[in-house]
């Protein structure tokens, strides 16, 4: 019988047969990349009500191997990178932005003022 993530109730996902953790894969990325729980990143979701937290387009979570089913753009959770604190839920695409940009406010303002001239 497989062991079931600790998570269960909120991911579903069973722990790897050979595996001595309680944590599925999913849960334990989230947990280690993050430092949340998946419960906590759905909650974030919920709170935005399904949108980016910047462009407030509809997203998703889902296996970027698999087709996305609903058209949505793919939810992916924000966080600083100094201070590891997740800020929030962006779409991939202002999520890519941020990081282009390296999270520099001043980058963004002349970027605001160039689109305005």
């Amino acid at each position: 019988m497989a062991k079931q993530c600790k998570y269960y109730d909120v991911c579903g996902n069973n722990v790897g047969s050979n595996s001595r953790h309680l944590e599925c894969s999913k849960c334990s990325t989230i947990r280690k990349r993050y430092g949340i729980t998946l419960e906590e990143r759905n909650s974030l979701y919920e709170e935005q009500n399904g949108c980016c937290a910047i462009c407030d387009r509809q997203i998703q979570f889902y296996n970027t191997l698999k087709e996305n089913p609903n058209g949505f753009e793919r939810a992916v959770v924000d966080h600083c990178h100094t201070s590891k604190e997740v800020r929030g839920i962006l779409c991939h695409s202002c999520n890519v932005s941020l990081g282009l940009v390296q999270d520099n406010t001043d980058i963004l303002v002349r970027m605001i003022s160039y689109l305005k001239d």
